[in-house]
């Protein structure tokens, strides 16, 4: 029953993400990227009180014991979060998710360099099909995208770096904390550069469905669904069912965007996942085996 559990909160985590890339994109079709932004995540501040509101003031101590850390965060994750969504609004959405799923082969890379943990052949191996994957896609993707490729690929490892100092600081700050101070602080510094740029704004009236529903799908309901998913499962395996969260948004941008790929980038996304899954699962068979 415990697995059982763990599966359907995985699954609706997958969802949830899956739903904030057709989400944005509908909401980006009738308004600004600067004050869809802002509003985005002014909800999403709203609905992430709910879970901090009665532990302010630990969440408040965390953020002061570990403020350096805090500042990078918020700043690298609003930088990455702001290409990530323009990139949403001028590209396929499929490609941007299958090429963002390389992110726990990108985080094993990161842990091997900042953390010395080892990499085993199935791990080098499955990394190299992923690498290959992402080939493919590139050479049967027109020149137009294939910066923008580089790009995702970029802001991928960026967030991979963040995944893995968060590991490294999980043991003195709780992830929820992580989450929300993620949600305010992108929120304040979307609200600066909104006020910078254009003055305050509300959003087209089209927008709002999209902006309120995007926001608690992903920032609120898919996070917090893997927080729940990790009571009963292994991280490994929250991870690999997550992973059919490109299938999702592949299918999602065919029945809803109209944008389909094509069978050589599909393929290569075929590849990442296979890839990046096998990564996962020799990760998680090591650490078993050092236990």
């Amino acid at each position: 029953m415990k697995s059982l559990r763990g599966i359907i909160f995985s699954l609706i985590s997958a969802l949830g993400y899956s739903s904030v890339y057709i989400i944005a994109r509908f909401a980006q079709e009738y308004t600004p990227i600067d004050v869809f932004l802002f509003w985005w995540f002014f909800v999403a501040s709203l609905l992430s009180f709910i879970f901090v509101g009665r532990t302010l003031r630990g969440f408040s101590k965390s953020v002061r014991n570990n403020l350096t850390f805090f500042l990078y965060f918020g700043l690298s994750e609003a930088a990455g979060t702001f290409i990530f969504f323009y990139l949403l609004k001028i590209m396929n959405p499929s490609l941007l998710s299958f090429i963002g799923n390389l992110s726990p082969l990108f985080v094993a890379l990161w842990a091997f360099l900042l953390m010395n943990e080892k990499l085993g052949p199935v791990e080098i191996i499955g990394g190299l099909i992923a690498i290959a994957g992402v080939i493919i896609i590139t050479g049967a993707s027109p020149k137009g995208e294939i910066v923008k490729i580089l790009v995702v690929v970029a802001i991928t490892l960026m967030f991979a770096f963040n995944t893995v100092l968060v590991r490294i600081k999980v043991k003195d700050i709780q992830p929820i904390f992580m989450v929300s101070f993620r949600v305010y602080s992108l929120f304040m510094i979307y609200a600066v550069y909104l006020f910078i740029k254009t003055g305050f704004a509300f959003p087209d009236i089209r927008s709002v469905p999209f902006i309120i529903s995007g926001a608690l799908m992903g920032p609120i309901i898919a996070t917090f669904s893997v927080f729940e998913a990790l009571k009963y499962l292994k991280a490994a395996d929250v991870t690999i069912i997550k992973s059919i969260q490109p299938l999702l948004v592949t299918l999602g941008s065919y029945v809803f965007l109209h944008r389909a790929l094509t069978m050589r980038q599909f393929l290569g996304g075929i590849l990442i996942l296979i890839g990046v899954n096998a990564v996962i699962i020799a990760a998680s068979k090591e650490r078993s085996a050092a236990v």
